[in-house]
């Protein structure tokens, strides 16, 4: 699948962790996650100083795997007019995706390439399991697609490759990163690494390698805690500006308040 626009620049519109259910009035912790998700995008569209060229979608894109989460999920992000790319989390089901969204033209795991960028998804989920794994055949297919092709590129996934500093959620990222960090570090034309599942931001740098986390289009949690707990942030998406010379120029756009009614003193969910 290929992009192109008239300043040979990519705009992508990431959101993550929406956490839809098969009914539209449902709330995660007394959220509305389809309304925070709506808000979300209208918010990120405004902000964005053109139409964006994708949306890109991390993973966890419905709360309970269920087909009516997915058609939901596919009516929301579609009002934006323009191609959608998605991949799974740890509460998605990849084979009720690839049998509901597709048809509705939303790409499942598909890569993007344009004249000077491509965007390589990977499948960081394990059936049954809340952390994540990339299989070796995963990784033997990126090595391969990475010697093949010196553009730019960006990969993205939904568990984080590396620790971000909460020991909670640390035990539930993936739990083989180290490989695809030292192989993606290996590769100089490798620019990023972009994932969701951890509910909050994160923009360093590993071995020169930038790894971008992107906070949740519903709740947050708090960063640097070693147990779980809800942050008073509201909901955001992250715009990503891919430009032709190989830099990315990326903003975290946020609602302003947390929804009313959210449950921030919640122990879990």
């Amino acid at each position: 699948m290929s992009a192109q626009n008239a300043t040979d620049d990519l705009l992508i519109l990431q959101i993550t962790d929406t956490h839809l259910y098969a009914a539209p009035d449902s709330t995660l912790l007394g959220m509305n996650t389809l309304e925070s998700l709506q808000q979300v995008m209208a918010a990120a569209l405004h902000t964005a100083p053109r139409r964006p060229d994708l949306i890109l979608a991390t993973g966890d894109l419905v709360h309970d795997a269920s087909a009516s989460g997915y058609r939901l999920f596919a009516e929301a992000v579609l009002t934006a007019e323009v191609p959608v790319y998605c991949l799974p989390g740890n509460h998605d089901d990849l084979q009720i995706m690839r049998s509901t969204l597709p048809p509705l033209d939303i790409r499942v795991l598909e890569n993007l390439e344009s004249a000077h960028w491509r965007i390589l998804p990977l499948d960081s989920t394990v059936p049954g399991e809340e952390g994540g794994r990339l299989a070796e055949s995963e990784l033997m297919t990126l090595e391969a697609s990475l010697a093949g092709d010196d553009r730019n590129t960006l990969i993205c996934m939904h568990h984080q490759p590396v620790p971000v500093g909460s020991q909670w959620i640390d035990r539930i990222g993936t739990d083989n990163g180290n490989a695809l960090l030292e192989l993606a570090s290996q590769q100089t034309q490798v620019k990023a690494v972009l994932f969701g599942h951890v509910h909050q931001t994160v923009d360093r740098f590993e071995n020169q390698l930038r790894i971008l986390a992107t906070p949740s289009t519903c709740i947050q949690f708090e960063a640097g805690l070693d147990e779980f707990k809800i942050s008073g942030k509201p909901p955001a998406a992250r715009l990503l500006a891919l430009t032709a010379n190989g830099s990315i120029e990326t903003e975290v756009i946020e609602l302003e308040t947390v929804p009313a009614g959210t449950r921030l003193d919640a122990s879990g969910y």
